[in-house]
């Protein structure tokens, strides 16, 4: 049943990402007076070989248009007349151009129309993501009530130079208004930290390869710790942990915060432990094996609410316009930032995703606000893909719009056949590859 879930959400995530971006092109062309032959929600043959298994799941002709859902539900796309596209029609174009027709309009209508699917994908991430501030999770943790009580410094924190109790009063000469613009992208390259101390305050500066530390640096000094998902026939599953349970306390020792709780299940690797924790206001003892690599089998919630401790402030309207446009740049630079890492070879390629990683992703629960804001990230990582240079893509196909526009000639219609080739080729591998590659961890390989 998990599975399903899993497939449900990544093919609705799918079809609304597709559909948006399809829309750019087709309303771009329509814009120009192009004749759009189809309009296809995936593809109807095995993309990226057009010639390949060819059959819609529906299709029906409105006016010039054949508007369809394809079968291999990887992509879609529209097949403007005089376009060389993933369809590779040679035969059309052979023949004279006609007015309608792509390739007979000037560059930069036809500049705007590759475009036009990149941008309505980011469109539509910059609304998600405000619409995700605005009602769907309008809370965020304000830097003031973190003060309150001061920061917890992890390992990595306490390398850095902070302390516990420290209060943070400027992130690269501005007071932060949430606690989540601390650290991630806005430190990924170094940057100054101004805290307080026992009444003084001091910089830390932070290295310039802080992007190369996936966790946080620092944390809340009060946190709730509490579990969201349980994977079945894990060593949770069997010591009877449910989704809800707060963890109080490991072996007996209280917890504070999430790296309490990290540091007490890495002290128990291999063994079995005891656990307290709070269920529906009751504290109940468990006893749970944690596994060799620390962990127990389930998806933690790092929760900061807490009554107890902090108080959470909404979002108003303009914070979550800010925010969503600040959550959708960050997507974007932190997958620059990933390219740029494999290429020199500081992570592995292996951390790209297939649709099956990207499954995994959504979970197997069904979360709306989790669904929303992975489509939005979705959303934004495609129109980056989109324009990186490669036949086939977006991209490949703007650079050659471009050169056109600066020099004044179109490149030679053998040199775009190539080049779609050599994309069709390229693109081929990506999928195999990364399928490959999923399927191997699924093996744990």
């Amino acid at each position: 049943m998990q599975t399903i879930i899993m497939i449900a959400q990544l093919m609705l995530s799918l079809t609304i990402l597709v559909f948006i971006h399809e829309l750019g092109h087709f309303l771009a062309a329509r814009l120009f007076k192009m004749k759009v032959d189809k309009f296809y929600i995936f593809f109807d043959f095995l993309f990226p070989m057009p010639t390949l298994f060819n059959f819609s799941l529906f299709k029906k002709k409105v006016g010039d248009t054949e508007y369809g859902i394809g079968w291999f539900p990887l992509g879609g796309y529209v097949k403007i007349a005089g376009m060389m596209d993933e369809n590779m029609d040679q035969d059309q174009l052979n023949s004279e151009p006609k007015p309608w027709e792509y390739r007979s309009k000037p560059a930069w209508q036809r500049f705007i129309v590759l475009i036009a699917g990149v941008v309505f994908n980011v469109i539509l991430a910059v609304f998600m993501y405000i619409t995700f501030f605005a009602a769907i999770n309008n809370e965020y943790f304000p830097v003031s009530e973190l003060n309150k009580t001061g920061i917890y410094a992890n390992n990595l924190g306490q390398e850095l130079g902070f302390k516990d109790g420290d209060k943070i009063l400027g992130v690269n000469g501005e007071m932060p208004l949430r606690f989540a613009d601390v650290g991630g992208v806005s430190t990924a390259f170094g940057g100054t930290i101004n805290i307080e101390r026992n009444g003084k305050t001091m910089d830390i500066e932070l290295p310039r390869d802080m992007y190369r530390y996936r966790e946080s640096f620092v944390m809340p000094l009060r946190q709730r710790v509490e579990v969201n998902e349980v994977i079945p026939g894990s060593n949770a599953e069997k010591a009877d942990l449910q989704k809800g349970d707060r963890f109080l306390k490991v072996e007996g020792k209280e917890l504070n915060n999430y790296y309490d709780f990290k540091n007490a299940l890495a002290k128990g690797a291999g063994k079995q432990v005891s656990l307290t924790v709070d269920r529906n206001g009751q504290p109940k003892q468990l006893m749970a094996t944690v596994t060799a690599d620390s962990t127990l089998g389930f998806m933690l919630s790092p929760k900061l609410r807490d009554k107890d401790f902090y108080t959470m402030a909404n979002y108003s309207f303009g914070q979550s316009v800010r925010y969503g446009l600040k959550q959708s740049k960050d997507v974007v630079a932190l997958q620059i930032l990933g390219f740029g890492r494999m290429f020199t070879g500081e992570i592995s390629v292996r951390n790209i995703s297939s649709p099956i990683g990207i499954a995994k992703a959504f979970g197997g629960v069904w979360d709306w606000s989790r669904f929303w804001q992975l489509t939005a990230a979705i959303s934004m990582s495609l129109a980056f893909i989109n324009l990186l240079p490669i036949p086939v893509l977006d991209g490949g196909h703007l650079v050659f719009v471009s050169y056109e526009i600066i020099t004044g000639r179109k490149p030679p219609e053998k040199v775009l056949m190539t080049a779609q080739v050599v994309g069709m080729i390229m693109v081929l591998f990506l999928l195999v590859f990364t399928f490959g590659n999923d399927i191997l961890k699924g093996f744990g390989i």
